[in-house]
């Protein structure tokens, strides 16, 4: 099974977690490195909470994603509703419970290889190609509450975009 999807707005990726459930796997405090901070747009040694979570396909049951999501510390408290309520994305959840607004998400995608540990947890094999999406969200100040960073095997995912011509009355 591929998973497809072309949001145009926030609301719309917010509709798209109901899709495919999603498990929590792992919760960890880690402090950003130069790479990670990088990614996260953050100083190094800045502390972020990595939820890792799999997203499964129904049929057949194997794993259409991995992400790690990671969340401002000061949002920790969201990390239960996120195991509760597995239907609705972390930055929704963000918004309800701290009455942030999420304003903007810069996405970015890339091509990346699957690694050894990437194989095992998307059974997928090793140095077979990965979409990776990054995504930032950004509050109303512009400041990033929360990045996650998703990558499927190349063959579970489409990316679908529609171009209009401009200019029409």
């Amino acid at each position: 099974m591929r998973f497809g999807a072309s949001p145009d707005s926030i609301e719309e990726l917010a509709q798209y977690g109901s899709a495919h459930l999603r498990e929590v796997k792992s919760v960890k405090t880690v402090i950003a490195g130069r790479r990670l901070a990088t990614v996260l747009q953050c100083a190094p040694r800045t502390p972020w909470i990595r939820i890792g979570v799999v997203r499964m396909s129904t049929a057949p049951s194997r794993p259409l994603s991995w992400v790690d999501v990671y969340v401002d510390p000061a949002f920790a408290a969201v990390i239960d509703d996120v195991a509760q309520q597995r239907e609705v994305l972390t930055s929704v959840l963000i918004e309800r419970r701290y009455g942030v607004e999420i304003q903007k998400i810069e996405q970015q995608i890339s091509a990346i290889s699957c690694t050894a540990a990437m194989a095992k947890k998307l059974i997928a094999p090793a140095g077979s190609p990965l979409l990776q999406v990054v995504r930032r969200y950004m509050d109303v100040s512009g400041k990033v509450v929360e990045v996650s960073v998703t990558v499927f095997p190349g063959d579970r995912y489409t990316h679908t975009t529609y171009l209009h011509r401009g200019g029409g009355a």
